[in-house]
Parts: C-alpha cells; structure tokens; sequence
C-alpha cells in the first residue's frame, strides 16, 4: 500500500436518523468517507433502526448475516 493510502475494508454502520448524541449528518459524513476511501474494492452496509442512540434489537442478526455473507 502507497504511504498515505488508506484500507478498503468492510463496514457495516448501525444507525437511527434520530440519534440526539451522533446527529445523522455527521453519520453520513462517516459513511461517505469510507465509501470514498473504499471505491469498489469493500462492501459497506447501512443499517437504519427507529431508536436513538441505543444497540437495537436487531444488531446481533445483522452483523451475524454480515460476517456470514463476506467471511474470507
């Protein structure tokens, strides 16, 4: 890897629009980032629950169908 250069690596970002601590703008910014840095070369996966700033219920499926899906 070129120095300066970052990693493509795989993201999966668990968010809610409404999270009063991580305002969703700054969740997109996060999100834009790394699909800059990443291009085509790593997935990454968005997703979105009703809560606010919490580990929703559903995390534990999706991560695991995550890992699942892109294990090496």
């Amino acid at each position: 890897m070129e120095s300066g250069r970052q990693a493509a690596l795989l993201l999966m970002h668990i968010g809610a629009k409404n999270d009063p601590i991580v305002k969703w703008d700054q969740q997109q910014a996060a999100i834009d980032a790394a699909k800059k840095i990443n291009g085509d070369k790593a997935p990454i996966e968005v997703v979105l629950h009703e809560g606010g700033h919490n580990y929703p219920n559903i995390a534990p499926e999706k991560l695991v169908a995550f890992f699942k899906k892109y294990k090496r």
